[in-house]
């Protein structure tokens, strides 16, 4: 699953192993992410395998901004990092 997102004036796809290394590296766990995000866990943990072909735009709005508001940034060629 990938996914786009609207960073700025350009559009950057967001993917399912982005997802996950995002969580881990900022250390939060599954039930982290589902009070940050307001995702139940184990939907955040199917998107992550992939489980979940098409998740709904809100569901991926919301687990991307948790992550974008704890400073990750999704990069172009498919990583993540802390934002400077």
């Amino acid at each position: 699953m990938t996914t786009a997102k609207e960073s700025g004036n350009r559009r950057v796809n967001v993917s399912t192993p982005q997802l996950r290394a995002a969580r881990a590296f900022l250390g939060w766990t599954a039930g982290e992410m589902e009070r940050r995000s307001k995702v139940h866990r184990h939907t955040v943990r199917k998107i992550e395998r992939g489980l979940i072909d098409k998740p709904q735009r809100g569901t991926l709005a919301r687990i991307i901004g948790a992550l974008e508001r704890a400073g990750v940034e999704f990069l172009e060629d498919g990583g993540v990092r802390l934002k400077p």
